[in-house]
């Protein structure tokens, strides 16, 4: 991504779909800090003691819908402005058009190329330094 340290949340329950996830992060930058849990409990206990610079979230969670953690990140003050990025294997409009209304900061469909993947992330972090930046001129 960048030489800056970012702490990222990754909530995932493909164990395959975790390891090329922190194949893609870790190929940019050695300043990346992991986390990852597997459901959406989990995510909320972790944001109990933990603020990530940005969630990793697949919206098709076993024990909650992805739409329902989002509801719940940002209802709470504390976690409320985490930038968070959706990856799905679902494309269509009505998936992306649900999360869009709670407020993600991007949605990038899930594919087993690892390279695209990492672009997409570089390009998200790209995206919110400058805005930080502009934001604090």
């Amino acid at each position: 991504m960048n030489s800056r340290k970012v702490d990222v949340l990754v909530i995932e329950n493909q164990v395959s779909d975790i390891e090329m996830i922190l194949e893609a992060l870790h190929g940019q930058s050695a300043g990346i800090k992991t986390a990852v849990v597997t459901n959406g409990f989990s995510a909320l206990d972790y944001l109990e003691k933990h603020k990530p610079g940005v969630i990793l979230l697949n919206p098709m969670l076993s024990d909650m819908e992805g739409i329902e953690f989002l509801r719940t990140l940002r209802a709470q003050p504390p976690t409320a402005d985490i930038p968070v990025i959706v990856l799905t294997r679902h494309s269509d409009e009505r998936s992306r058009s649900d999360v869009r209304e709670l407020g993600v900061n991007g949605y990038v469909h899930k594919t087993n190329d690892v390279q695209v993947l990492a672009d997409h992330f570089t390009a998200f972090q790209y995206l919110m330094s400058h805005e930080a930046v502009g934001k604090a001129a």
